[in-house]
């Protein structure tokens, strides 16, 4: 990543390849449609153009830190300007992240996971649907990595208990 950043229009290319699957599916569980989380995803990655010459690389874990603060910023503009705020699980982040799932279980797994209070259902979408590791996560949500590991821990016990009523 920290070479990247040196390459300008190309190097933001490899960047974006690099993160827009994760910024959307992020965004999209954040948004009540696609056109929605498209607008507030091409929006993030414009912020994120501009503010990447002020960024000085230590870490990758401390550049998604840094990108997803410009996501969490973009989105509260959005929900400044349409008055709503989403739940952190919907319909169509199951429909990506389990296209051979039935109906049935994707409406079962929203239902259990809305149960978790919202920190907890964010650390599991991370980690599960987008891919983040618990460092990223932790970056990501302003958390030490063992308050991340901890939580993650107590929803997946959740989970498990949901799962065996």
């Amino acid at each position: 990543i920290s070479t990247i950043k040196n390459n300008g229009a190309t190097g933001f290319r490899v960047l974006y390849d690099l993160l827009i699957e994760r910024v959307y599916i992020y965004i999209l569980a954040r948004t009540n449609t696609k056109e929605e989380a498209q607008d507030c995803t091409q929006d993030s990655f414009i912020e994120i153009y501009n503010a990447l010459p002020n960024f000085k690389y230590r870490s990758d874990a401390e550049f998604y830190g840094f990108v997803f603060l410009i996501v969490k910023r973009v989105l509260a503009k959005h929900y400044e300007k349409t008055k709503h705020k989403t739940e952190v699980v919907n319909e169509e982040v199951l429909n990506i992240a389990s296209n051979e799932a039935s109906s049935e279980l994707k409406i079962s797994i929203s239902q259990i996971l809305k149960k978790l209070d919202d920190l907890s259902q964010e650390i599991i979408v991370l980690h599960y649907w987008s891919g983040y590791t618990f460092v990223e996560i932790a970056s990501i949500c302003n958390m030490k990595e063992s308050a991340v590991r901890v939580r993650h821990l107590r929803a997946k016990a959740k989970l498990a208990e949901l799962l065996e009523k």
